[in-house]
C-alpha cells in the first residue's frame, strides 16, 4: 500500500495549458528560425517541458491504477482503505484526463496530439478496468439496509428438472 502511495501524485491544479499555438506563431516566422527559447512548432521550450513533466504524473498514475486494479481483482475481500485509494486514484485521473481533452483542442504541434492521444486511449481503457471492477464488486456485495444488490450465489439459482 505504502508505494502505491508514494507513486500516486495529483497534477498540479493551478497548471494552465500552454497558449495556443497562433499566440506564439509570430516568432517562428522569422527568416533565421524560431525565436529564441521556442520550440520550432510555436510551442514555448518551457511549455513543452511542463507539459512532459506532467504527461509523466499522468503515465504514472494510469500505471499505479492499473497495479491496484490487478491486485484487487486476485484478492475477494478487499481492504477499505484500498478501495478507497483507488477511488481517489481514480478521481484524480477523470480530472487529468478531462484536463487533457481541454489541452488537445488547443494544441496543433503532431509530437504533443500523439503523445496526448496516447495516454488518453490509455486511460480511457484504465478507466473500462475499473467501471468492470466496481460494477463486479457491487453485484458481489451482500444487500444492504437501503435495497443495494443481492450476492451474486443468491440470485434465481437454475432450476433443476
Amino acid at each position: 500500500k505504502q508505494w502505491y502511495q508514494r507513486r500516486v501524485r495529483a497534477a498540479p491544479s493551478s497548471t494552465q495549458p500552454p497558449p495556443p499555438p497562433a499566440a506564439t506563431q509570430a516568432a517562428t516566422n522569422t527568416p533565421t528560425g524560431p525565436a529564441p527559447g521556442y520550440h520550432p512548432s510555436g510551442i514555448s521550450i518551457s511549455d513543452l517541458q511542463r507539459l512532459n513533466k506532467e504527461l509523466l504524473v499522468v503515465r504514472g498514475n494510469d500505471g499505479v491504477m492499473n497495479d491496484i486494479l490487478t491486485d484487487l481483482q486476485n484478492n475477494p475481500t478487499p481492504k477499505t482503505d484500498e478501495l478507497q485509494l483507488l477511488r481517489d486514484l481514480h478521481s484524480t485521473c477523470r480530472e487529468m484526463h478531462r484536463r487533457m481533452m481541454e489541452l488537445l483542442e488547443q494544441v496543433e504541434e503532431e509530437g504533443p496530439v500523439c503523445q496526448l492521444l496516447d495516454l488518453i486511449d490509455k486511460l480511457n481503457n484504465t478507466f473500462i478496468r475499473y467501471e468492470r471492477y466496481e460494477r463486479n464488486l457491487t453485484m458481489a456485495s451482500p444487500p444492504d439496509a437501503t435495497g443495494g444488490p443481492m450476492p451474486l450465489e443468491s440470485r434465481n439459482p437454475p432450476q433443476q428438472t
